[in-house]
């Protein structure tokens, strides 16, 4: 097992996909959780890419006293190693696909969140599940979109 330090920050920053950013007026988003690194592997294809794996628990805390959140997406802003030349890290989508800078995926429908609706101080926790491709810092920037009614 290897200990690792990410530069690891959950931003809001500009939106790629067709919904509009959740600013951070309405939303904190954050880690809760964090487990150490492992050579385990379990998710990352090919495994031959990869030297391990960093997975950590965020939660998504619906700050606002009147606004309800829908449709709720990750996009990955950035996912990369600070050392030039080293192999890219990946994030395991919870389809089981890859993915890096660009991918979204749905918030998971559970907590707060089961009936598709963050309402006001309501919160719903995402797994994150990194596949490393080297043991050395990485950068990792979310952005959270999505709609307030």
């Amino acid at each position: 097992m290897h200990d690792i330090t990410p530069i690891l920050e959950l931003l809001l920053l500009s939106p790629g996909a067709d919904l509009p950013a959740i600013g951070k007026d309405k939303v904190n988003f954050g880690p809760i959780k964090i487990y150490p690194s492992t050579t385990d592997k379990t998710g990352c294809m090919p495994a031959s890419d990869f030297v391990g794996r960093f997975y950590f628990d965020a939660r998504l805390y619906n700050k606002t006293s009147s606004t309800s959140l829908s449709l709720l997406m990750a996009e990955i802003a950035e996912l990369k190693s600070l050392k030039t030349g080293k192999k890219e890290n990946r994030l395991v989508l919870p389809d089981g696909s890859m993915g890096g800078r660009g991918a979204t995926f749905p918030i998971p429908k559970k907590d707060g969140y089961s009936d598709g609706l963050l309402k006001p101080k309501e919160y719903v926790d995402v797994r994150f599940n990194l596949c490393l491709g080297s043991l050395d810092r990485f950068e990792f920037f979310v952005n959270l979109l999505g709609r307030a009614e």
